[in-house]
């Protein structure tokens, strides 16, 4: 389908926030989107939209491939 978007393709480059990959960094360390929340004293809700706009700058399929594609988490 040429010329269509597909939900995981970014529409153009941008880098993701420094507050979106922050919060990926502690996703990569294994916590969840309340525990993220109460670390950084925002609300859960405000964690699922920084996973997911940066899902979906990164083109990221979920919040480990988010955390691998911004280079937070490597695989060998």
């Amino acid at each position: 389908m040429t010329g269509e978007l597909r939900r995981y393709e970014r529409p153009y480059k941008r880098d993701i926030a420094p507050r979106e990959r922050e919060v990926l960094r502690l996703v990569a360390h294994g916590l969840r989107n309340k525990e993220i929340a109460a670390k950084l004293g925002i609300s859960p809700r405000t964690v699922e939209n920084y996973v997911a706009n940066a899902c979906l700058w990164l083109g990221a399929r979920n919040r480990l491939d988010a955390a691998v594609r911004a280079g937070i988490v490597r695989i060998a």
